[in-house]
């Protein structure tokens, strides 16, 4: 969806890191003003969606943008579509899964046939049809809300859903929920989430795409991409983690050509985007700068002991020029648990945490400067 605040978008990013400029490919098609996900098909054949709003049809472009096919969904209905995905069959996934307000009960996903297999231009999709598990109130306090989706990979017979954080403040974590790939009402799983930032330009999640090997996952933001790799499995955050900072576009669409080069497509916004571009990810990872974790040995210790049973201890280090910040504990939906302003007037500066102030489980905790900035993230507090 549209955004007036996403004017910022068009604005030059001043004081930040090398940003990288995928390569433009092509202008989408009048019929796409506002893609909000993306199938690569071969380097010369894609499949994109509109955002809510349009009806309730996919479209298949060529390399040079020109439209070559449009498939209608005939039981379908476009509200708010956020982001497509593929099987090992070519049976397409669409998220009718948008949920800005965080206000909608029912989400759903249409599920329809390789369109290789299709003579129609019509064709119906199976639904799946869901709710968030640990979603009470619609919409919830706004700390809370972090229940929009608009991203999502098709691995092993399930879907894996990231959601786009609106949490005021943000929390900047990303929920990942498991949804088994069988028609009807389900229930998905809230597996686990991950800190990407808490700047809503750089850190709320549009997109998701698995390489062609799924050794490798990305996601999509409007100015940033993060690259995990190393993982096993479906645990795709417990592996590396690299971050890129890309030009700022309202950039929605994202997917693997092949297990290096992705394809993006972003909306267009006040003339600008309604893009096709091209990005070797591959090629970015040796140089690339990793998220600030890399550096959590020196700024932020492990807690001692961990499980905590009773009080544990964490020592942390400002960096130079930093007076002050926070250490903030958020629990597996993403909810900020505990926060504890730092100061650095001690020579061997720590913080200690009491067991009653949690409930049992996992939590991970960050650690923010005065300004705002992520200094470090991922470690992991255990609480029995």
């Amino acid at each position: 969806m549209k955004y007036i605040f996403l004017l910022i978008l068009l604005l030059p990013l001043a004081g930040t890191a090398q940003v990288i400029n995928p390569r433009q490919v092509a202008s989408l098609p009048d019929a796409i003003k506002e893609s909000s996900g993306l199938i690569t098909v071969d380097a010369n054949k894609f499949w994109s969606h509109n955002d809510g709003g349009d009806h309730p049809n996919i479209y298949c472009i060529d390399s040079t943008g020109k439209l070559i096919r449009t498939l209608h969904i005939s039981n379908a209905s476009n509200k708010d579509w956020e982001d497509i995905a593929e099987d090992d069959d070519g049976n397409l996934y669409i998220g009718e899964f948008g949920n800005n307000d965080n206000k909608r009960m029912y989400l759903r996903i249409y599920i329809i046939p390789n369109p290789v297999t299709l003579s129609s231009d019509t064709t119906i999709a199976d639904i799946i049809e869901y709710s968030y598990p640990d979603q009470n109130d619609y919409p919830p306090p706004a700390p809370a809300k972090n229940f929009d989706v608009e991203a999502m990979v098709w691995l092993n017979d399930s879907i894996h859903l990231f959601t786009k954080n609106y949490s005021v403040p943000n929390t900047g974590y990303t929920k990942r929920y498991v949804l088994p790939v069988k028609e009807g009402m389900q229930t998905p799983v809230l597996r686990d989430s991950f800190f990407t930032d808490a700047n809503t330009m750089s850190g709320q999640v549009t997109a998701a795409s698995l390489s062609n090997d799924n050794k490798m996952l990305v996601l999509l933001s409007y100015s940033r991409i993060y690259v995990f790799k190393g993982f096993s499995g479906s645990n795709f955050f417990s592996g590396e983690m690299l971050s890129f900072d890309i030009a700022m576009t309202q950039k929605e669409g994202i997917d693997f050509l092949d297990n290096c080069r992705v394809y993006i497509t972003d909306e267009e916004l006040f003339g600008f985007g309604r893009k096709l571009y091209t990005l070797d990810v591959c090629s970015l990872i040796p140089t690339g700068v990793p998220q600030p974790a890399a550096e959590i040995s020196d700024l932020l210790s492990s807690p001692q002991p961990n499980p905590m049973t009773g009080i544990s201890r964490i020592y942390y280090r400002l960096p130079r020029n930093a007076e002050s910040g926070r250490i903030i504990f958020v629990n597996s939906k993403g909810q900020i648990s505990k926060e504890v302003k730092v100061n650095d007037k001690t020579s061997n500066p720590f913080i200690e945490i009491q067991r009653q102030d949690f409930t049992s489980g996992t939590y991970i905790y960050s650690f923010i400067s005065a300004t705002g900035d992520t200094l470090a993230t991922g470690r992991k507090l255990l609480v029995k």
